[in-house]
């Protein structure tokens, strides 16, 4: 009889006494019957805890079998579901090198977008980017939370690999997965998984341990309806027994089994030897693109919990915040650009002030300069004109370097005439000639040739010898004092140009 029905009974029991105890005894202290039905309760329903010290815990040597080979794997499974779990934002560089620290056993890590497309892929070093449907993660299991963790297992040339994925949401709205990937024959390697077990799912084999997977009950079974079941159990055949645990990863159960009864056939250790046993992965296309929005009553969208809400909620205000900062940042950017015009404006205009003052200023310098050397040019030709009529003033003070001047009657006068005692003017008639000879030329300065005949006496000095009716002795006298007054100056000095022709 099963636990809780004889739990459910000695309670009915107890209660049937109580109100028949109460009914029949009516003058008997409730007190005393609370006490009979209390050491009852105690002794057959809820019994007190007691520690049995004679119990060693010993196990089987299935369980043992079990334990050795289930807890390095379950172990390396549990960091990889935590590490997932924290990756449900875009990774950064310093969070993949992380990552692949903590798991290096993982083959690689991809980012999915929604449709279908890959953001990337980030592997080991050393090892290649593997195809696969990411396809498959990209819908929601409805067993499971919207945002719990995604699994899939698909057959590859390399063998099966194991897909678990994070999905990412903007509030409500699905934007993709992170996947990270993995072989569990690499797994079970690196943690030194023994090979009395076996490791499936209900994909593919995952790891054939050291048996012909085909002569085992696990072969051929629907572990999909299994698994739902139970999650332990045995299965059979004509060779024996197969004990199994399931451990779910995601929405995905993983079966660990290990021989129970019996005897089974050695295989050669390839996962290929259970692809008959399994049906083959058909790619699936991308989901149908939700429009997104941040309603969270928009109708063909799963309504979000209370918590969703609030998450909702406080990205809303959020981005309210961040677009009040960008609006913000974005005016006083803005201002800061209307003020720097101004400024460069106001230095133009400024600019141009200096400029057409330094233009002022040097035409003005200019102009004064040319006054100041007119002005200096004036005074130089000022004092030039001084110098000069000062030279020509004392030029005209001093004496002739050719003697006195004398007229024109009395250099051709006859010796013996000037000998006569009276002086050249005294004997120059009253009325002399209008011009009178000049000493100077043009200009004024001294003639160094001394004063100019006059020209009607020297006609009449040269005519005289023929009209003359003196007589032969008077010609000659004349003829040779004009030879001698050709020879000399009239000063009576000797002519530096000799004799004049």
């Amino acid at each position: 009889m099963p636990i809780h029905f004889k739990q459910g009974l000695c309670v009915s029991c107890l209660v049937a006494a109580l109100v028949m105890g109460a009914g029949c005894s009516r003058y008997q202290p409730v007190k005393n019957v609370w006490k009979g039905t209390k050491g009852l309760w105690y002794e057959y329903v809820s019994q007190p805890a007691s520690i049995n010290y004679d119990d060693k815990g010993e196990l089987t040597e299935r369980d043992q079998i079990f334990t050795k080979g289930m807890m390095g794997i379950d172990t390396q499974l549990h960091r990889l579901e935590r590490l997932m779990a924290n990756a449900d934002k875009p990774p950064t560089r310093a969070w993949m090198d992380n990552f692949f620290k903590e798991v290096p056993w993982v083959d690689g890590f991809a980012g999915v977008k929604s449709d279908g497309s890959i953001l990337g892929q980030e592997t080991v070093p050393g090892k290649t980017p593997k195809q696969l449907d990411f396809n498959s993660i990209l819908y929601e299991d409805k067993k499971q939370s919207t945002r719990a963790l995604r699994c899939d297992v698909q057959q590859t040339p390399e063998g099966p690999e194991v897909m678990v994925a994070m999905p990412l949401y903007d509030g409500i709205d699905f934007l993709g997965c992170v996947v990270a990937y993995f072989n569990m024959e690499h797994l079970a390697k690196s943690v030194n998984t023994p090979n009395d077990i076996v490791v499936l799912s209900p994909q593919a084999l995952l790891w054939p341990g050291r048996y012909a997977f085909a002569s085992t009950p696990l072969a051929g079974v629907d572990w999909n309806e299994h698994a739902a079941k139970a999650t332990y159990g045995t299965c059979s055949n004509a060779s024996g027994t197969f004990a199994y645990q399931v451990r779910w990863l995601g929405n995905v159960p993983l079966i660990f089994g290990v021989v129970d009864s019996g005897s089974f056939p050695d295989g050669d250790g390839r996962t290929a030897q259970g692809l008959a046993y399994f049906p083959k992965h058909e790619k699936m296309a991308p989901p149908p693109q939700q429009p997104r929005s941040k309603d969270l009553g928009v109708a063909g969208l799963i309504q979000p919990t209370e918590e969703e809400k609030n998450e909702a909620a406080a990205e809303a205000a959020q981005a309210e915040q961040q677009k009040q900062m960008e609006a913000q940042r974005q005016q006083y950017e803005a201002m800061m650009a209307q003020r720097k015009a101004q400024y460069e404006a106001a230095m133009a205009q400024r600019k141009k002030m200096i400029e057409e003052r330094r233009r002022a200023i040097a035409q003005r310098q200019r102009l004064l300069r040319e006054a100041a050397l007119a002005e200096a040019i004036d005074s130089v030709d000022a004092q030039q004109d001084q110098k000069e009529a000062a030279q020509d003033a004392a030029q005209a003070s001093q004496p002739s370097p050719f003697g006195p001047r004398k007229a024109a009657g009395a250099e051709n006068k006859p010796s013996g005439q000037a000998s006569s005692g009276k002086s050249a003017a005294e004997e120059t008639p009253a009325a002399a000639p209008a011009v009178e000879p000049r000493s100077t030329l043009p200009d004024g300065r001294p003639s160094p040739f001394g004063p100019k005949k006059a020209a009607p006496a020297e006609k009449q000095e040269q005519k005289a010898p023929a009209a003359s009716s003196s007589t032969s002795s008077e010609g000659s006298q004349t003829s040779g004092q004009s030879q001698e007054n050709a020879n000399t100056l009239p000063g009576g000095r000797p002519s530096p140009f000799g004799p004049r022709k």
